[in-house]
């Protein structure tokens, strides 16, 4: 996975498939207790357009991602990706 356009409030990763269905996303946001499942997908890249928590405050999201076959992801999530998200 990596970083693909960075946007106010948008973040755009990119991945490839390796013979896979598909990717599962999770991200872990500034203030939050854990990593949360926010989407899946079958095609490069992924976005993320939720607004930051507090609007013109920058934050940080972690990001990971792990293949998904058969409806079901694999959940051996690969390195994690932090990106600051202007707000």
């Amino acid at each position: 996975m990596r970083l693909g356009n960075l946007a106010q409030n948008s973040v755009e990763l990119r991945f490839i498939l390796h013979e896979h269905d598909g990717v599962w996303m999770q991200c872990h946001t500034q203030g939050d207790a854990g990593y949360q499942d926010v989407g899946s997908d079958t095609a490069s890249p992924w976005v993320d357009t939720r607004p930051v928590k507090v609007a013109g405050t920058p934050e940080w999201r972690d990001y990971r991602a792990c293949w998904w076959d058969h409806s079901t992801p694999s959940m051996a999530f690969g390195p994690v990706l932090r990106v600051i998200v202007n707000g």
